[in-house]
């Protein structure tokens, strides 16, 4: 069986989500309990992917879908961040067979080998995700000095999403620390033909290579604090293996009608 290439939950994240327990019981009014809406998933998800499904054949069948969900959604159609404020069922959910599609539909493109893209959309896509638990966990530092809910109020009041996080997001997603070489250009178009925010990420980008990580902090200063000055966190906004102190978790319909664990 062929070993998967994919970004898995690291030992880091277990240590970071002991830590979230003990905030859970400190701070008990900066969280809630929620019906996260992957329910019917949560029997059905992997650590490690099953390679059966990482396959230019899982890849063809989902592309339109896969297409068509970017232009609809955004990057969330391939996978979404669950705060750890909500639920402790939280983390990066990748949906295996879009993420398949996706690089199936830029293989085709770039005429690259599909394996070889599919392991760089993922990390895309990752990066893309942990930018939301960047946010989350600014918002977390905030909150327990203050001493008062930030992240849920915040949460509340941006559904569906933020259009300034996705955008901040995509700009942290393109000029990924990663070696993303081989799919930036295409990943910058479908991102071109994304909703209002995930379109918006240029504006975010020095050079089209560096993110402007001040828009970052004052993002997070006016969404939870109502500042409109720069402030400095004591979190590394650089930090570029934050995805580590988050569960990856790669879900599946096909598998679980399958029935096949």
């Amino acid at each position: 069986m062929r070993k998967s290439s994919l970004i898995t939950t690291s030992p880091s994240a277990e240590t970071f989500n002991s830590f979230i327990e003990k905030l859970r019981e400190a701070h008990k009014k900066l969280f809630e309990n929620r019906n996260i809406g992957l329910h019917r998933h949560i029997l059905y998800h992997f650590k490690t992917p099953p390679s059966e499904l990482l396959n230019e054949h899982t890849g063809r069948l989902y592309e339109e879908r896969s297409i068509r969900g970017l232009k609809d959604r955004g990057i969330e159609a391939i996978a979404v961040y669950v705060p750890f404020h909500l639920t402790r069922s939280w983390g990066i959910f990748v949906f295996v067979e879009k993420l398949c599609g996706l690089a199936y539909h830029i293989s085709r493109r770039t005429c690259a080998q599909f394996d070889k893209v599919l392991a760089l959309c993922n990390k895309a896509i990752i990066r893309h995700e942990s930018f939301h638990f960047q946010t989350e966990y600014s918002a977390t530092i905030m909150e327990t000095v203050i001493m008062k809910p930030l992240y849920l109020t915040y949460f509340e009041r941006s559904r569906p999403y933020d259009p300034d996080e996705e955008a901040l997001a995509n700009a942290w997603m393109i000029t990924s620390r990663f070696d993303i070489r081989g799919v930036r250009d295409e990943l910058m178009r479908l991102c071109d033909m994304s909703p209002p925010g995930y379109r918006d990420y240029r504006r975010h980008i020095i050079d089209d290579r560096f993110m402007s990580y001040d828009d970052v902090r004052r993002f997070w200063a006016q969404k939870f604090l109502n500042e409109a000055r720069l402030i400095f966190l004591p979190v590394k906004v650089e930090m570029p293996a934050g995805y580590r102190l988050v569960p990856i978790y790669y879900v599946s319909d096909a598998w679980r009608k399958s029935l096949i664990l």
